[in-house]
């Protein structure tokens, strides 16, 4: 059974999460896929605007790791972290990009595949999930999720904030970010009006 929590975050947001799970536990980021190497490597620094799916990997609860490899009837064999087979998490980071000439970001995640696994790694999860639902943002938008207070900030000054997906330029979606810039408003007003109250004489 695989469980997710959605996250729409900025450069910023990814740090500040990441250091508060690395204050937790023992963990590394390191790539899921590679053309070249079964052998995983700690990544030294994280890809910046990527949508690339990363690992998790606690070292607490799995001292050794290694990619599999996959092998394509089309060729292009490569090899990979088999997340359903051991106790790690996927993390996606979100896109910064446009819709319609608009700054956009796309959302992320963190998964995990828990069939067959301990309850340590269903419990570090859920610590992590803890942590999200406390530190972000409910997702304003009538999308699921959260947003990181980077994220959340800039989404204020105008960003949209978009699916896991960028959408097509449809009567649909337009509707949809419509609805999205009123959500906006309304919250940037009550935001400054918490501020003028909250401000000196």
């Amino acid at each position: 059974m695989g469980r997710q929590v959605q996250i729409s975050i900025l450069q910023e947001d990814v740090e500040g999460l990441l250091a508060q799970i690395k204050r937790q536990h023992r963990v590394v980021v390191v790539k899921r896929d590679d053309f070249e190497s079964a052998v995983v490597e700690p990544l030294d620094s994280l890809p910046a605007n990527t949508s690339e799916t990363l690992i998790l990997w606690n070292q607490e609860l799995l001292p050794q790791l290694q990619r599999k490899h996959i092998s394509k009837e089309t060729g292009g064999d490569y090899y990979r972290v088999a997340e359903s087979a051991e106790p790690v998490l996927e993390f996606t980071g979100s896109f910064l990009g446009e819709w319609r000439g608009r700054a956009s970001l796309t959302q992320g995640r963190i998964y995990g595949i828990f069939d067959n696994k301990s309850q340590e790694f269903l419990r570090w999860y859920e610590q992590i999930v803890r942590y999200i639902r406390k530190a972000f943002v409910r997702n304003p938008a009538s999308l699921s999720g959260y947003v990181g207070p980077a994220a959340y900030d800039w989404f204020l000054r105008g960003g949209l904030l978009l699916p896991t997906f960028l959408p097509p330029e449809t009567d649909e979606w337009r509707q949809f970010f419509a609805n999205e810039d009123l959500i906006r408003a309304r919250l940037k007003g009550a935001s400054d009006t918490e501020k003028n109250f909250s401000s000196p004489n």
